[in-house]
């Protein structure tokens, strides 16, 4: 197994992973959401059940507050002892309604953080992917790094696989970029691995007298294909 092999399966490895913690996460995202919806409903149906309490209470306000005035006076004590207890009752429920919206406001606040996570974590995965794909490539074996022609200099090698390597023919101002050397001695060294070998390297016109330089198709495939 090559080293490219090794870092693709390991890349494959890590990306299978993410994909079943992400899959994961959002099972349990949905569970979360599920409760919570379920919740608000029966929050929703605690707080008309208060509305209406508060209402009733109201009301019965105003009926022992009438009764006390047209009662005699032992009645009208016992309605005023009632409606003592009014205000009480009015005081738990406006506690209770508060304890509720707070609890109602955690839930949110939970569900709006259990959002950003999800957001973040598929964020971390496409950044981990985008690296782990620069790294493979940066790591994988070039055709400069795999072919060394053989009957040929250093440079001669050197300039066949910046030809290999490349998708357009180049000119010697642009090989001479790639190998480190002035644009006359790349001309020197094509036509010295063209007397070695006519069949590798194919001239090309690009325009004002300009010369630019591939490897002949039928070669770069055998070279590819691992061929000698």
């Amino acid at each position: 197994m090559g080293l490219f092999d090794i870092f693709s399966r390991k890349g494959a490895q890590e990306t299978d992973t993410i994909k079943r913690n992400i899959a994961e996460l959002k099972a349990d995202f949905q569970n979360l959401s599920e409760k919570v919806r379920v919740s608000d409903k029966n929050i929703e149906m605690i707080y008309n059940a208060m509305e209406e309490m508060l209402q009733d209470i109201e009301k019965n306000a105003k009926n022992i507050s009438m009764l006390a005035k047209s009662s005699h006076s032992g009645q009208a004590i016992g309605l005023e002892s009632a409606n003592e207890d009014v205000p009480v009752l009015k005081s738990q429920l406006r506690a209770l309604e508060s304890k509720m919206t707070e609890n109602r406001k955690k839930i949110n606040e939970l569900m709006q953080l259990s959002r950003l996570s999800i957001q973040n974590y598929d964020e971390i995965r496409e950044i981990k992917q985008q690296i782990g794909s620069k790294e493979r490539v940066q790591k994988a074996p070039s055709v400069n790094e795999r072919y060394k022609p053989e009957g040929f200099s250093a440079k001669e090698s050197k300039i066949i696989n910046a030809l290999l390597n490349s998708e357009i023919p180049l000119t010697y101002e642009e090989i001479a970029a790639q190998v480190n050397i002035s644009p006359i001695t790349v001309k020197g060294y094509i036509n010295s691995i063209k007397r070695k070998n006519q069949d590798i390297i194919v001239e090309n016109a690009k325009g004002k007298g300009r010369k630019a330089y591939s490897i002949r198709q039928e070669y770069k495939i055998k070279i590819l294909s691992g061929k000698r």
